[in-house]
């Protein structure tokens, strides 16, 4: 939705936020178009030694692939922030964004609890199709995973977060009555703002218990 955009070579969409487009020069477009494909001509050239890492940080983009498989965001791939500083070759990924269709909210998708993005996300997926291929990517998520995996404490976090707008919630769902009803594409229909807070608690450890097993198993060897 940006007014500066253009599709790589092979066929991923990139918008331009900054520089601004009333900023942005001819120059800076070229080169922004021309670091990514090569950025995605070394990711596809299937060779082990690729210096594709030249041009991607590896271990941001593990930091933001774990994130989104946690809570499971089926744009993952679709809504993704990456950045780059002047003095450095390697595209960045982050901040994380875009979850309201995250947290098996989606009904297109069916339960996802057990389901890895990676398989299930949406379009486009040239990118991690590839990357997925190369074992550093998939033994960095592994690694990563259990680094992280003992201290995740999402029920804290969900608390803390739900005490936040206790009274908020209320006023809202007094103007929206909501609660009982499906609203765009939300897979389940809790009934209560309690039943909700519940439910995503219990969603997400069912979750991180099944990716605890499915990051220590076969698939990221």
């Amino acid at each position: 939705s940006e007014a500066v955009y253009f599709k790589t070579q092979k066929n991923m969409p990139i918008s331009v936020h900054s520089p601004e487009s009333d900023k942005i020069t001819t120059l800076q477009k070229e080169y922004i178009l021309n670091h990514f494909n090569q950025f995605e001509k070394l990711l596809f050239l299937n060779n082990s030694d690729t210096t594709y890492t030249n041009y991607f940080d590896l271990n941001s983009y593990v930091n933001y692939y774990i994130v989104n498989e946690i809570i499971g965001n089926p744009d993952m791939f679709w809504s993704t922030n990456m950045y780059k500083y002047a003095q450095n070759d390697k595209l960045f990924t982050g901040p994380v964004w875009d979850f309201d269709i995250a947290a098996n909210n989606d009904s297109r998708l069916g339960d996802v609890v057990n389901k890895l993005m990676v398989d299930v996300a949406f379009q486009p997926k040239q990118w991690i199709n590839q990357l997925y291929k190369d074992k550093r990517f998939r033994n960095l998520v592994r690694k990563r995973w259990n680094e992280i995996y003992p201290s995740i404490s999402m029920n804290d976090f969900i608390d803390s977060s739900a005490k936040k707008i206790s009274f908020s919630q209320v006023k809202n769902f007094q103007k929206w009555p909501i609660l009982n009803q499906k609203i765009y594409l939300n897979f389940q229909v809790a009934g209560s703002w309690e039943a909700e807070v519940n439910y995503l608690k219990n969603h997400l450890a069912n979750r991180i218990a099944w990716l605890n097993v499915q990051f220590n198993g076969s698939k990221y060897d």
